[in-house]
């Protein structure tokens, strides 16, 4: 084969263009049964020990792939208390200590009995006395300073 490294394109069950890859990806998805090459180039070939092989330009799954799985969006992470405690990395947002999984409390920063909701940004971790020093105030009113202001996690959090 020439020293070139064209893209293939790969398509749904319903002929929709899904993405690009190598022309390498593409022969592997072929030879595993998975697709099937709709159209070839009419000029190169790939070298193999049973002779030349057409180059695909056009693959396609032969089942069960769609377009809309694909282009549908992750669903954002849930802050529920093991996201909080990644977020976090099990430190109290309030003191700065150190928290075991099972001591960690969640916090809304404006409580949600003043209209707070579980939200990422309203939410922290906490440790029980923070937590209980805090209450249903507003944050001004606590006597605590939070740490650091909530965020959505991402994977970059992630350490």
């Amino acid at each position: 084969m020439q020293s070139m490294n064209p893209n293939v394109y790969v398509l749904s069950t319903g002929f929709e263009q899904l993405y690009t890859t190598s022309w390498q990806h593409a022969i592997s998805i072929v030879v595993g049964g998975k697709a099937e090459v709709i159209e070839e180039h009419p000029s190169v070939t790939i070298g193999c020990v049973d002779g030349p092989i057409p180059m695909p330009v056009k693959v396609r799954f032969k089942q069960g792939v769609f377009a809309g799985a694909f282009n549908r969006p992750r669903k954002p992470r849930k802050p529920t208390r093991k996201n909080l405690y990644i977020r976090d990395r099990g430190t109290c947002q309030y003191c700065g200590d150190k928290l075991t999984y099972e001591n960690s409390t969640i916090d809304h920063v404006l409580p949600k009995s003043k209209g707070g909701e579980d939200k990422w940004e309203n939410i922290v971790l906490a440790c029980a006395p923070c937590n209980y020093q805090k209450g249903s105030k507003l944050l001004a009113d606590s006597g605590l300073t939070l740490l650091n202001a909530g965020q959505a996690r991402t994977k970059l959090m992630i350490n």
